[in-house]
């Protein structure tokens, strides 16, 4: 048997018992090195989800945050309207008096508020579209001595824009629950 190249079971006890130890050494190299991707593909899986909780929770707070500013901005816009058409009936001109008292400072308010929630706003689409109903609501308050029949159609306008940018504010921070809501892979 020795003449055609088989081993006695001596001799591979003999030549295991050696690579034994580096087998050993070998295996528990892989298995920590395992251990440690898995950790740190752990860690960054932590991260990131750390990450995107932070942005919804921000994203979140501004954007309710804004539609509330959007609603105040609305009503007194409308107050103020209402107001110049009153005063329009006595002049002849649309925004030809002063407001009554508060109306114009809460308007100021309003419209700070709304600009600078606006800007926090991460969805550029969005934030455009909030942009203009803001500038749109604005528009009527703007029309000093202008006809009446002008004013109406401005704020007739501007009442479905502002409507329009509150239900998608509304649509985003439903999506945002929603995509919370499910399991993050």
């Amino acid at each position: 048997m020795s003449g055609l190249g088989c081993r006695s079971t001596a001799q591979v006890n003999e030549q295991s018992t050696r690579a034994g130890p580096a087998s050993t050494y070998l295996r528990d190299y892989i298995t920590e090195k395992r251990q440690r991707a898995r950790a740190a593909q752990a860690l960054r899986d932590d991260r990131e989800k750390a990450l995107i909780e932070r942005r919804e929770s921000f994203e979140l707070d501004h954007l309710e945050r804004l539609n509330e500013a959007l609603q105040t901005l609305g009503r007194g816009a409308g107050r103020a309207h209402h107001a110049d058409l009153m005063s329009a009936r006595q002049t002849g001109h649309y925004a030809g008096t002063l407001l009554p008292d508060g109306y114009s400072d809460a308007l100021d308010e309003a419209n700070r508020e709304v600009r600078m929630l606006k800007d926090l706003v991460l969805d550029e689409e969005l934030r455009n579209l909030v942009g203009r109903a803001r500038d749109a609501i604005l528009l009527p308050s703007t029309l000093m001595r202008a006809p009446v029949e002008e004013a109406e159609a401005r704020f007739a306008e501007a009442v479905p824009l502002l409507s329009a940018a509150q239900a998608a504010i509304a649509a985003r921070i439903r999506e945002i629950y929603l995509t919370a809501a499910l399991p993050r892979t």
